[in-house]
Parts: structure tokens; sequence; C-alpha cells
């Protein structure tokens, strides 16, 4: 069928970029007509009247590109123009995030680098200043500290008769020979009695230790926060392990006193030495004075292992030059 001479029809495609879609479209038209003139456009999805409907629409995420089409009959002349707005997809968006992201933090890590690089170079032509002192040193401090106090409460004296040195006619220092042969046993005693090297301890806070002190010692303070409890506290607990075997040597000497230089155990009428020795001695297996009553028997006890004998023998063995062979 011949198409009217006053009915026309256009189509066209608008391209859009990748990495967008399109959001809304705004159209404009003018015209000149006949009577009873008609006139519609298409834009994607929508089919609009262009003497009646609003010139802003919007659409439905179309990518690639939106088609465009018009057609109408009895318009003398016409014109319009079609725009889409776009905008980005998700897609395009987290890629464009991803990249904005790497791009971001390779920036900052240079920056960073060299930034350190100049902290470094600043530091190496100042110097090295290693503040306090070594962690390990001060926990030596801490603990030999605790061991003299320790020994002074055990020992009820403050260390004013030791010292075994004397100095020579020519000024030179040289040992007591007298006073080394006195202190050399005591010494020995209590650095051997206990296993100093699993001393524990433990610190109480500034305002048990004395009092003119509390203002000074509540502030002192080191890098090494360990040796900084120790130079704060007002007082401590301690516990330090008697050696084994040294157990009744270090109950003689809290009896009486006196250390105990070995041999058997002294005879001390205490209430409380005589049963602590007896009890050392029989966790130790020492012998007792048991005297059997009655006729022995024999015990069954049940056991876990696996029976490999048909009879209930035990294996005998012959010694055979010098090997042992099975006699059963």
């Amino acid at each position: 069928m011949p198409q009217d001479p006053y009915e026309f029809s256009k189509s066209a495609d608008i391209a859009i970029d990748d990495g967008f879609q399109a959001k809304y479209a705004l159209w404009t038209a003018a015209w000149n007509t006949y009577s009873g003139a008609a006139w519609y456009l298409v834009i994607g999805n929508n089919a609009l009247d262009v003497f009646t409907d609003s010139t802003y629409v919007g659409m439905a995420g179309e990518v690639g590109s939106v088609s465009v089409a018009t057609y109408g009959w009895k318009l003398r002349d016409f014109a319009a123009t079609v725009e889409i707005f776009c905008e980005r997809t998700a897609r395009a968006m987290t890629a464009w995030q991803l990249k904005t992201h790497a791009a971001l933090t390779q920036g900052y890590l240079a920056k960073q680098q060299a930034y350190q690089s100049q902290l470094d170079e600043a530091a190496a032509a100042a110097g090295v200043v290693i503040s306090g002192r070594n962690p390990m040193w001060n926990a030596r401090i801490v603990a030999n500290e605790l061991r003299k106090q320790c020994l002074t409460l055990l020992t009820a004296q403050q260390f004013d008769a030791f010292g075994a040195l004397e100095t020579s006619a020519e000024g030179y220092p040289q040992p007591n020979l007298t006073r080394s042969e006195q202190q050399m046993p005591y010494v020995r005693f209590f650095e051997q009695a206990f296993e100093w090297e699993h001393l524990v301890s433990f610190f109480y806070p500034y305002f048990w230790g004395w009092k003119p002190a509390w203002s000074h010692r509540m502030l002192l303070d080191d890098v090494d926060t360990e040796f900084a409890d120790f130079l704060r506290a007002g007082a401590g607990r301690v516990v330090f392990p008697v050696r084994p075997g040294f157990e009744a040597a270090v109950v003689h000497y809290l009896e009486t006193g006196e250390i105990w230089n070995g041999g058997p155990a002294p005879d001390i009428s205490s209430s409380l030495y005589v049963p602590i020795v007896k009890e050392i001695q029989e966790a130790t297996g020492a012998p007792g004075d048991e005297v059997p009553v009655g006729d022995p028997w024999l015990v069954r006890l049940p056991t876990t292992l696996a029976k490999l004998r048909a009879d209930d023998a035990l294996p005998a063995w012959t010694k055979v030059g010098e090997d042992w062979q099975p006699a059963n």
C-alpha cells in the first residue's frame, strides 16, 4: 500500500559510551501542521505524543545505544532533537574505584618510602641513641637484689661481717685466708641450698613502702616496664625453692641457726624438726625400722599387659657362650 504523501517515519540509534547507561532523555520539537496532524516519538521503550507528552522521560538503563524513531502525518514542516543523559554503570564504577585505589595506594607507598628513607638518613646522621638499660641486665639486678633481701631475712644479718679481702704491704688487694676459710662454708651453703635461678617474685604498690618516699617512688619510671615495677614497688613477695637433697639441711638451719655441712641428720629434740626430717626420708624412699609380722602371702593384681604364653610360667633364659637363649 503506497504511503500517504503527508505521512512520514524515521528511525536511528544514539550511541552510548562504554561503561555508561541511559538515565533519562530530554527532547524538544518544533512543527507547522495541517489540520488533523499527529506526531509520535519513540525513545527507547518510551512512546510519546509530541503534541501532548512531557519532554522529559526516564530511561531503562540501556547500554551500547538507544533506538529513536518518529512517525506522523499532515506535518507541513518539523524538527526534533533528543538528548540522552547517562550515568556510570555499577561495573564501571567498581573498576574505576579499584583503579583509583591502586593509584592512590601506589602513590602513598612511594611517598611513605621516600619519607622513611629521609627519616633513616636523618637518624643515621644524628647517630643511634638507645635509652635505658638492657632488660636482661635489669632482670639480673632485680634477681640479685631480691636474693640479697631474702638472705638478710633468713640469716638476720646485713652482710656487715662479710668481705675477705685485705690490702698487702705493697697496697695490692689480696684474700684474707682466715676470714675466707670462715666465710666460704656459709656462702657455699646458702648459694647451693636454694635454687635461686627459679626465684619467683611479685611486686606490690608503692604505698606499702616508706611513706616519706611515696611522692618520689610513685613517679619512678623506666623504658623496661618490669624494671619500673621493681623501682616503684613498696613491698614484694618472693618464692624460692629448696634444692632437692638440701631439705634436711635447710630445716636444721631454721631450727638451730647453724649450717649443716653433711653427715647424718642431727638428733634435735624439736617438735617440728624431727617430723619434717622423717617425712623427707619417707618421701625419698629411705629405709625404715619396719618389722614384718606373720607369714608372707601372694597378691594378684590386674594388669593391662597382654599374655603371650599359654601357661603361667615366667620365661627363663640360659646363657650359651656370650648369648642368652630361651630355656622354655
